[in-house]
């Protein structure tokens, strides 16, 4: 995979810390006069986003990952359960299109037959990676794709200097979830197995998918709401509306706008629920 940029855990978790002393140190109460309001605008425009996603996650051994299928067909062939594979192997067939493993283990639970009729994204079987892997919850709206070969990962355990390719990202089995389930999409980094790890430990990595060409932007403070829909602030003049609007993915600066905005439109840089006057 190519290699995707990351900030070391040890940053991303200062960011917190420095915050909380901003905030100590500015005790003056916030001005919400109309000129303070009106001070932060910006335009909505079009724009490139590759869509970005942190999960914070933990080293877990020998996860079931669940193996996907990337188009609609008719299954023609499916691995049996028990079948040791390598990474490559055909695992299924639909229509004309090879579903490969993304990494060595045991495939140890086929979800299908040969003569169904799958949907994309449709679980096909489960393989056991013989491995490590980086586990934890991606938000429920991130679009992953359906061949995620169209992903890249990077990694960073705590314990390690530097960080790492992901050999593969992939859903995790609900057979390999504590009791009860973990919120949102469970996904796994699968850890490289040069990369030293201890079981159990923490770490984080950063997924990111294909570039969409030509959408709706507006910075991500500028927004309430992140899974699906959410609001902004639309200034016309004096004039401030609180709009509902559709959204699409992040890259933790910019949001996607699917709709409820046009281009050219000024909005304000804070978000509904932080630029309302307090009394």
């Amino acid at each position: 995979m190519a290699a995707l940029r990351v900030a070391p855990v040890g940053l991303l978790a200062l960011i917190p810390i420095a915050l909380a002393l901003a905030a100590c140190s500015s005790p003056a109460p916030v001005d919400y006069s109309s000129s303070y309001q009106s001070a932060g605008e910006t335009v909505v425009r079009m724009g490139d986003l590759t869509p970005t996603t942190t999960v914070d996650a933990q080293v877990v051994s020998s996860p079931k990952l669940v193996v996907q299928s990337s188009t609609k067909g008719v299954v023609g062939r499916i691995t049996r359960g028990g079948a040791a594979v390598v990474r490559g192997d055909v695992l299924a067939t639909v229509g004309e299109l090879s579903i490969r493993a993304p990494v060595e283990g045991i495939a140890t639970q086929a979800y299908v037959k040969p003569g169904q009729t799958v949907p994309a994204g449709l679980p096909l079987l489960e393989l056991e990676y013989s491995g490590f892997a980086l586990v934890g919850s991606a938000p429920a709206a991130f679009p992953w794709p359906d061949d995620l070969d169209d992903t890249e990962a990077r990694g960073q355990l705590e314990e390690t200097t530097g960080p790492f390719d992901c050999t593969s990202v992939a859903a995790v089995s609900s057979r390999s979830e504590p009791d009860p389930p973990q919120p949102g999409s469970r996904r796994a980094c699968l850890i490289p197995k040069s990369v030293p790890v201890q079981l159990g430990s923490n770490g984080v990595y950063v997924v990111t998918t294909s570039t969409l060409k030509g959408v709706l932007l507006v910075p991500v403070s500028a927004v309430a709401g992140r899974q699906g829909a959410g609001v902004v602030t639309v200034v016309e003049g004096d004039r401030r509306e609180a709009v509902t609007v559709k959204l699409g993915p992040s890259d933790g600066t910019d949001i996607q706008i699917v709709s409820g905005l046009v281009a050219g439109q000024r909005i304000s840089v804070i978000a509904p629920n932080l630029d309302t006057p307090h009394t």
